[in-house]
């Protein structure tokens, strides 16, 4: 009995000495607060997936947070959290510059009436006819009068007579005042009635190159009223002759 007892006693201290090895080998540092000083990749690698990158990611920021200042790591997770990652950058390309296209609109001829055109092809031959009385060699017959008309003719006489007497106008010696009153169109012809007012001096120029040698020849200040009657040539109304129903010598019938 005594013998019995003493093993049951043995038996009993090795089973107590056997828990109390196996507890001090899987329970190091259970319920301490000393920090771990395993590596980040120590942790991962021992409790996370290898195939889950959420799982590392965030087991690697806990690990850095406790040798990493707190302000680091803040800093570092709003630079994070603020850039965009490279598939948001590729989905949304710039926006196009925007241009402004000006766009140049050509505006139609204006019609002009018969009258307006008559009107102004009287100016312009009129015009070319008092050009003649400064260079009678350059005259330009064709853009005056129609070819072989009464006015044709006068203007070819004129100039034959100025050039064989060595008579011209002098640019800023007096000019013409004209106002047209009144124009009709009669089948092929239009006529313009005008009243002029004519101060154009006329000097005798002996010597075209020697200005101080010119001679007045006619300074007369005349005013007339004439009709005059105008033709088409390929379109274009040209003088034809004129007829002069009253004159002032010396004085402004139109009052100008």
């Amino acid at each position: 009995m005594r013998l019995r007892m003493s093993g049951v006693f043995l038996f009993v201290m090795a089973l107590m000495s056997s828990c109390s090895t196996h507890s001090q080998s899987t329970d190091l540092h259970l319920g301490t607060v000393q920090a771990p000083t395993s590596s980040a990749t120590h942790v991962v690698s021992s409790t996370s997936d290898p195939m889950t990158s959420t799982s590392t990611t965030v087991r690697a920021v806990t690990d850095v947070a406790t040798t990493v200042p707190p302000s680091t790591v803040a800093a570092t997770i709003s630079i994070v959290a603020s850039s965009p990652s490279t598939s948001e950058q590729a989905a949304d390309p710039p926006a196009p510059s925007s241009t402004t296209t000006e766009s140049t609109e050509i505006a139609p001829p204006i019609a002009r009436s018969p009258d307006e055109v008559v009107e102004a092809d009287y100016h312009t031959a009129r015009q070319t006819a008092e050009r003649c009385n400064y260079d009678p060699y350059g005259c330009d017959y064709s853009a005056i009068a129609v070819g072989g008309s009464p006015m044709d003719l006068q203007m070819h006489e004129l100039v034959k007579v100025r050039t064989a007497n060595n008579l011209r106008a002098v640019e800023g010696k007096g000019n013409v005042q004209l106002r047209i009153d009144r124009i009709q169109i009669e089948g092929t012809s239009a006529f313009v009635s005008i009243c002029a007012y004519d101060t154009i001096v006329i000097y005798d120029v002996a010597d075209p190159f020697n200005p101080d040698d010119d001679i007045i020849y006619n300074e007369d200040k005349d005013s007339y009223l004439v009709r005059w009657e105008m033709r088409q040539v390929d379109a274009t109304w040209l003088l034809y002759a004129g007829k002069q129903s009253q004159r002032l010598d010396e004085g402004d019938l139109c009052g100008f």
